[in-house]
Order: C-alpha cells, then sequence, then structure tokens
C-alpha cells in the first residue's frame, strides 16, 4: 500500500463526509422552519411576551440542524457506505479501503498493522482507482435538502407574516415593548404622620385620600404612557428603560401604564385599581347624662362624660354651651366653654369629664342652658364636629321643657303614651332604692314633663281649652249637673257620646293629678292617678263619637238607583305604561359582555391571543370607569388585567364573561311572586257570586 493511494480515498471520503454534513443541517434546518411556523400559527410568539418572530424561527432552524448532524454523525462510517451506494460497481471495495485507510499503521510496541499487507495494498490501490469514478453529487444530493430548507422558510415567513399582519421586515416582528416592573412610592399627607411606604407590582392599590404617589416603571420600551381616570399623560424617562412620575390620589379608580416603542408600537397595558381610603370625620358624643334634663332649680351639679375617637388621630375636643333667659320674644344668649378633663388612651381614642356646677351661671325659672361636645382632627381645611346638644332646663311651675334643640338619642325611642308614662313611673320607683334623694327628684320631674306631653295633646283633641269640664277635682266620679246641662247641644249625640267625652275629661284631670304629684316627687301617689287616667282613656276611646257628632237621621243607600246612569258615552280607558330608566351599570355590562363574546369567538384565528391580551386591559378601564368604587367591578377588572397579563387565554377571557354574567343577574330585579292566573280568579269570583245570591 502506498501513501498516496490512502491519501486518495481518505480525501474521498472526507470530501463525501462534509456533503453529508451539509445534507443533514439542511434537513435540520427545515424542519426547525417547520416547528417555527406551527408556533406562528397557533399565536406563539405574541407581541406580549417581547420575543422576535424572526429570532425565534432562525434559532429553532439552526438549533434543530446542528443536532440533526451530530446525531447521525455519531452512528460512523456514514461515508463509506454512501461511496459504495454511489458506486455500486466497487462491489464493496470502497467501503473496506475506507475501513483499511483509517487503521493505524502500527501499534504501540512497532508491529505491523494488517493495514500494511499485500491484500490491503491491492485493496487501497483498486480503491484509489475506483475513487476518481465516483461522483459525491450523485451520491449525497444537496440540491433537494436546500430546495427543502427554502421551501420551510418560504412558509414559516408567510405564516409569521399573517399571524402578525405584517412583514419580516415590518414592525410586526419587532420586539414589542412590555411592562417589566411597577414600583409605587406612597407618601401620605403630612399631618397623618405616616411613614412612607413602597409597593411593587400590586394588583390593587389602597391608600389614604390625598396621598402622593410617586411612580417607577421599567420597560423595554421608548415611552410610556400614565393613564387614570379622567386623565392622560407621558411618563419622563429618568434612566434607560425607566420611566418616572407623580400624581395625588383623590378618588376611588385606576391607574394604567401603557408601552410604547418606535414606529409606533404599543404593548400591552398594565392596569392597577386604585381604591382611596378616606379621613372621616371625628365621632364626638355625650354618653353622661346624654339626655335632656329638667331641674328644679340651678344650683345643681351636672356630671358629663364625653367620648372622642378619630381613624387618625384628635387634635382638640371642647364643651359649649349656650345660656338662653328670658321669655316672649325677648332672650337673652351667653356662649361659654366647659373645662374638661381629657384621657388621651391613644392618639386617635380621646375620653373627657367634667363636673358642670350650674350655679355659676345664676339660672333662673324658666332659664336654660344648651350645650354640646365640639372635636376636630388634623385635616386642614375642615370644620369641628360637634355632637347632639342637649338642654338643662329651670323647670318653672306648670311649664313643658324646651323643644328642638336635640333629639334623644336612647335606643328605647317611642312616642309618648300614657302607657309609657306608667311605665316610667314604674321603673323609677322600682330604682328608687339605688337613688339619691335629689336625683329621685329629677328622674320624677323629667316623667311628670312627659305625663303634661300626653295631657296637652287630649286637650287639643278637646278643643284646646280646658276647663273642669263638668267634673269635681276632688272625686272624678261626680258629675256637676248643673254644667252639663249648660251644653245641650252636647246630648244630641246620644248618651253614649256623651259618656266617652265625659271619660276623656276624667282622663285629663287624672293626668293632671299625676303631673303635680310627679312634681312633689310622690311617685307612689302619682302612679295611681297614671293608671286611673289610662282607665279612663281606655272606656272614651271604646265609645263611639267622641268628637264627632251623630247623625240626626239615619242614612242608607237606595239600591234602586244602582247602575241607573248613562252608559253611551262610556268608552275604555287606555293608560300608557311608562317604561323605566334602564339600569345605566347594566347597560354598560352588557357592552363589555358583548365584546368579550367577540373577543373570545375570535380565538380560532392565529393573533387571537395577542389581540385578546391588547383588548382586555381596556376592556378593564371601562369596567372600572362604571363605579371604580364598587367591590364587585373592581374584582371583574382583576381577572380581566390578570388574563391579558397571561396572553389572554381563552379561559381568562371566559373567566370574565362569567364574572359580568354574575354581575349583571345581581343588578336584575326580583320576580314578582306568582299569582292566581286571571281564569281561576274570574272563576272564584262567579263562584263567590253565585253563592252569594243563593243565600237566603
Amino acid at each position: 500500500m502506498t501513501r498516496s493511494d490512502a491519501a486518495v480515498v481518505r480525501a474521498l471520503l472526507r470530501a463525501a463526509e462534509r456533503r453529508l454534513t451539509i445534507s443533514d443541517l439542511a434537513t435540520g434546518g427545515a424542519a426547525g422552519f417547520a416547528v417555527a411556523a406551527g408556533f406562528a400559527f397557533v399565536g406563539w410568539p405574541t407581541r406580549a411576551s417581547g420575543l422576535s418572530p424572526l429570532v425565534v424561527g432562525v434559532l429553532l432552524a439552526v438549533l434543530v440542524g446542528v443536532a440533526t448532524a451530530v446525531v447521525r454523525r455519531r452512528r460512523g462510517l456514514r461515508a463509506p457506505s454512501v461511496v459504495e451506494r454511489g458506486a455500486p460497481a466497487s462491489r464493496n471495495l470502497l467501503f473496506t479501503a475506507g475501513e483499511l485507510a483509517n487503521a493505524p499503521v502500527s501499534d504501540a510496541s512497532g508491529t505491523k498493522s494488517p493495514a500494511e499487507s499485500y491484500a490491503s495494498r491491492q485493496v487501497l490501490a483498486n480503491a484509489a482507482r475506483f475513487a476518481g469514478a465516483v461522483n459525491l453529487a450523485s451520491a449525497v444530493p444537496l440540491s433537494g435538502r436546500i430546495a427543502g430548507v427554502m421551501v420551510a422558510a418560504t412558509l414559516w415567513i408567510a405564516t409569521v407574516a399573517r399571524a402578525t399582519g405584517g412583514s419580516l421586515a415590518g414592525p410586526a416582528l419587532s420586539v414589542m415593548p412590555v411592562i417589566d416592573a411597577v414600583e409605587f412610592v406612597v407618601e401620605s399627607p403630612a399631618y397623618a404622620a405616616k411613614p412612607v411606604r413602597i409597593v411593587r407590582n400590586p394588583d390593587r392599590l389602597e391608600v389614604l385620600a390625598g396621598s402622593r404617589i410617586a411612580i417607577v416603571v421599567r420597560t423595554n420600551g421608548s415611552a410610556v404612557s400614565l393613564l387614570t381616570l379622567d386623565t392622560s399623560r407621558a411618563l419622563i424617562e429618568s434612566a434607560p428603560g425607566t420611566f418616572a412620575g407623580t400624581f395625588v390620589a383623590v378618588a376611588d379608580g385606576f391607574v394604567a401604564f401603557e408601552p410604547g416603542a418606535a414606529q409606533g408600537i404599543v404593548g400591552a397595558r398594565r392596569l392597577v385599581g386604585l381604591s382611596i381610603v378616606p379621613d372621616l370625620d371625628p365621632r364626638v358624643s355625650i354618653v353622661a347624662p346624654g339626655r335632656d334634663l329638667v331641674l328644679p332649680h340651678g344650683k345643681r351639679t351636672i356630671e358629663l362624660a364625653i367620648d372622642a375617637s378619630d381613624d387618625i388621630g384628635l387634635v382638640s375636643l371642647n364643651l359649649r354651651y349656650t345660656r338662653v333667659s328670658g321669655s316672649g320674644e325677648r332672650f337673652t344668649f351667653i356662649e361659654g366653654e366647659v373645662p374638661l378633663d381629657i384621657t388621651r388612651s391613644s392618639v386617635g381614642k380621646w375620653i373627657a369629664r367634667a363636673r358642670w356646677k350650674l350655679d355659676t351661671l345664676a339660672l333662673e325659672s324658666g332659664d336654660m342652658v344648651v350645650y354640646k361636645a365640639v372635636a376636630a382632627d388634623a385635616r386642614p381645611g375642615t370644620p369641628s364636629v360637634e355632637s347632639d346638644a342637649f338642654i338643662a332646663e329651670v323647670a318653672s311651675p306648670g311649664g313643658v321643657a324646651a323643644e328642638g334643640f336635640s333629639i334623644d338619642p336612647d335606643q328605647e325611642r317611642y312616642a309618648i303614651s300614657q302607657q309609657m308614662v306608667i311605665l316610667k313611673t314604674q321603673r323609677l320607683i322600682a330604682k328608687q332604692r339605688t337613688l339619691s334623694p335629689e336625683l329621685f327628684a329629677d328622674e320624677a320631674a323629667s316623667i311628670a314633663v312627659e305625663q303634661r306631653h300626653v295631657r296637652a295633646e287630649f286637650v287639643f283633641m278637646m278643643g284646646g281649652e280646658m276647663n273642669d269640664g263638668g267634673l269635681d277635682a276632688a272625686s272624678l266620679d261626680d258629675l256637676n249637673e248643673e254644667e252639663e246641662a249648660a251644653r245641650e247641644d252636647e246630648l244630641l249625640g246620644g248618651r253614649e257620646a256623651n259618656q266617652g267625652q265625659l271619660a276623656l275629661r276624667r282622663a285629663i284631670v287624672a293626668m293632671s293629678l299625676a303631673a303635680r304629684s310627679l312634681t312633689t316627687a310622690d311617685a307612689a301617689t302619682a302612679l295611681t292617678h297614671e293608671r286611673a287616667a289610662l282607665i279612663q282613656l281606655e272606656r272614651a276611646f271604646s265609645s263611639r263619637r267622641i268628637i264627632l257628632r251623630a247623625l240626626s237621621v239615619r242614612e242608607s243607600l237606595d239600591s234602586a238607583r244602582r247602575l241607573s246612569g248613562d252608559l253611551s258615552e262610556t268608552a275604555r280607558f287606555s293608560r300608557t305604561i311608562a317604561r323605566p330608566d334602564p339600569d345605566a351599570r347594566a347597560v354598560a355590562l352588557r357592552g363589555l359582555l358583548g365584546e368579550l363574546f367577540a373577543l373570545s369567538g375570535a380565538g380560532a384565528g392565529a393573533g387571537a391571543p395577542a389581540d385578546a391580551a391588547r383588548a382586555l386591559p381596556i376592556l378593564a378601564e371601562r369596567v372600572l370607569r362604571i363605579d371604580p368604587s364598587e367591590p364587585a367591578l373592581q374584582e371583574i377588572a382583576r381577572t380581566m388585567s390578570s388574563g391579558s397579563e397571561s396572553n389572554g387565554s381563552r379561559e381568562q377571557v371566559a373567566r370574565a364573561a362569567a364574572a359580568i354574567s354574575a354581575e349583571m343577574r345581581r343588578l336584575l330585579p326580583a320576580s314578582p311572586t306568582g299569582g292566581k292566573a286571571l281564569d281561576a280568579m274570574r272563576s272564584s269570583g262567579a263562584l263567590v257570586d253565585l253563592l252569594r245570591r243563593s243565600t237566603p
């Protein structure tokens, strides 16, 4: 064997191996382009993902081609087999020569290998003669493989262009801008004294009203637009890929970020809901005594307790009063403040107490003092909050406490009636042992005022003026016959009506006696008179014609005149039914639901997921514009936003549609309960009429 024969054989085999490698790369590249075309057909990569279809296709072609070449090369002795198939006349000579040409000349000990034998030299010499006649172009054809790569690449380009709506050289295959991260730096108003809060990538942001919010957005785009409920502006680029801006939170809504790139490319929006926590007004109330007082004299001391609270913090708490004296059209008003002993359990929880000596005001009979608590928080520009106002009045003989200054905050509110007066008197007697004589007298005086209220109502019912009414105050059962005979016209109503008026007068006299006893703190005697008044009231209202006079002639309907009118001009009455105004929220949700259905119906297209990713944040903004404060709508918007971040799959679109449908069902009015059918009602009426006629 000569070295020249072996070199010729090896050169032939290397050339064949190179052509085989090119063929493998072409085969793998065609397969990679085919896979990339399949991905583009189903809509991947999307614009929101930030991946370029050009990079993805070329990368797949290269990776699959290299992998194919490596795998096939590892199988070994491919070139001799392929060359043998290209020259079948060699009858396995080239395959054997390929093995001998690659065999070592001698081993490590210097012993000659079989490749140097006579037979080996003859095989290589004959193979070298055949090598010149081998046509590698026909043995390892490349034109078909290269054509396959070109066809696969053309198919991939066409699929990507159809899916993205553009060409490979156009913007469709440019890197889509996408929001990488959003950071909010929340600075609450200075008066709230709260630390700065940093929130990253939230679905919803909850801040105090008036907070200043700084925004930092990181994106691969060249611009970012900030959209809120009523404004839209561009953020300032503070660093490459970083944009910043600020705004003040004043109302519920949303904050949306829209990335942009060159040539007018707009990426998917990032939506963040915005909830505003209002700074509530302080709450202040006078818990003790917590009601109006009627005092026998103006030298009393009132124990006061005030409860005030605020969600952030209080800055002041005062007790203000107005002294009212005079009568008729001459009144004198004097204002002042009562010193308070304040206990601050926390910044937003204060409790105040005071012992208010009224003798310093020099109150006289009929004078009163109106007092109320006033609290304020640190929020600038807001007025103070006042509690319910109460009065403390020095009662005049036979007087009634002044009205119009306050409403009793007690939970046991009810219309004043004689039964309630009795109930209050019984409660007062039951707790007499636990009260001091002074406090017991105050409670009795308050009940006396209510008793006079009830008496005044019945006096008004009797005509507004009440004298003895023919009654002897010493005995409620005695009737002054001379006084009664002077009102002969009252007897025209019959004995029954006369007895009703008599019982009503007796009740009024008993109420006067009860009020007199309560004024002197004689609760037991007052209770007896109160019960007597209640009995007389029951008798009076069990009789007819207490106020109205009876008719002198009994009236009756003339059945002969029934249905005797002229029916010639009768006409059917028709009334136009006014249609109720449609619910604006339901109408808006119905429109959004239709757009979601249209978006879901277009899901078969190759670019549908990308379209959904762009459309869902916009629809979420429209949901929040309906009512930013509604929790149900906030949840719907959150569902849509999460769908957009996941490329807008059909499942997420369906979840958003289901949430809108549930909210629309909630807005529908409740269906009326089913009544009787019209035919059944007619049959029932006819049966009742028939039974009535047949009854003797």
